[in-house]
């Protein structure tokens, strides 16, 4: 797992940078078109653009590009005569390396008595200033009127009016709103499996997970919480689990015989001043495992005694301390 989150981390990172050079380069490069005319076309485009009759609707769009480095402020529209505004002028962006194109566009509905109009309306634009400071230019692009006129049939409904004119536009999702979430959400996901699992806690040598494990069963027989049978059955599992931890000897598949001529010929490095003990303590686990003999409370103490003895005396050596195999807990 945590070469999985190394691997994706580097993934996204590397992504991230990718974008970055991307982007960047682009927005550096469109500064030498800051002080470009934006190329607004004569007059917006109208959809229908013949006639329209009371109380429908018709689309006027405008399409034009600016340098990265430049954006639209605003976009406000004044209506032809006899025709309002049925909403808020919106506007869409697509983006390029070094330009992006904006579409604005107005949804405009007749209200006026069927006939021609003259004149038209006008859709504002209100751009950044070129070098970032001072007043924003405002450039106007003219709105052509359109002919107004009662269809062969008309509906028994009431027209609907369109509200006021507003600010509010719609934009488009930039790049650079991606470009955050692909680094911030690779490294929020971190930090939340940080703060999950908390910092990983460093393994306990086995010999420590012994010592603790014979300390907590001497405070359970003091408080009489198991019997000296169990206590001694569990006593003798915890030996048999180190020493097969700690040398790397089949304690807890072997019989006693099978494991004690193991150790006569030295398998796993077991000390030798410690194997006359070490054979007394199991002739002993087997007398009370097969025999049925109960274990007196004192002989069961220095039995603790003798363990926590062994598994003191045998503490890894230095030689061994890079084993990883060494730095496990007892099973």
């Amino acid at each position: 797992m945590k070469k999985f989150l190394r691997i994706a981390t580097v993934l996204a990172g590397a992504a991230a940078a990718l974008a970055v050079i991307f982007f960047g380069s682009g927005y550096l490069w469109s500064l030498r078109d800051r002080n470009a005319e934006p190329g607004l076309p004569e007059t917006a485009v109208l959809t229908p653009d013949e006639a329209v009759a009371p109380g429908e609707d018709c689309r006027a769009a405008v399409e034009f590009e600016l340098p990265v480095c430049r954006r639209l402020v605003r976009a406000e529209i004044e209506p032809p005569p006899g025709m309002v505004a049925a909403g808020p002028v919106e506007v869409t962006e697509r983006w390029g390396w070094s330009r992006r194109t904006y579409r604005c566009q107005a949804v405009l509905r007749a209200v006026a008595p069927a006939g021609e109009r003259e004149g038209g309306g006008r859709l504002e634009l209100e751009l950044s200033p070129p070098s970032g400071t001072g007043e924003n230019p405002v450039l106007s692009v003219p709105v052509p009127s359109v002919r107004i006129e009662y269809p062969e049939r008309i509906a028994e409904s009431e027209l609907a009016l369109a509200g006021a004119v507003t600010s509010e536009q719609t934009r488009s999702i930039s790049p650079w709103w991606w470009l955050t979430a692909l680094v911030l959400i690779p490294a929020g996901w971190l930090v939340w499996r940080k703060f999950r699992s908390g910092a990983a806690a460093p393994p306990i040598p086995v010999w420590e997970a012994a010592l603790n494990a014979l300390a907590e069963l001497r405070r359970e027989l003091a408080g009489r919480r198991v019997s000296p049978e169990y206590g001694f059955a569990r006593l003798t599992d915890l030996v048999r689990g180190y020493l097969e931890q700690r040398f790397k000897l089949p304690a807890t598949t072997r019989t006693t015989p099978e494991f004690l001529a193991d150790l006569d010929r030295g398998t796993g490095g077991f000390p030798a001043a410690e194997r006359p003990a070490l054979k007394r303590f199991m002739m002993a686990a087997d007398l009370v495992k097969f025999a049925r003999a109960t274990p007196d409370p004192a002989l069961l103490e220095q039995a603790i005694d003798s363990a926590e003895h062994l598994v003191r005396s045998t503490v890894v050596r230095p030689d061994e301390a890079e084993d990883p195999e060494l730095n496990g807990g007892l099973k």
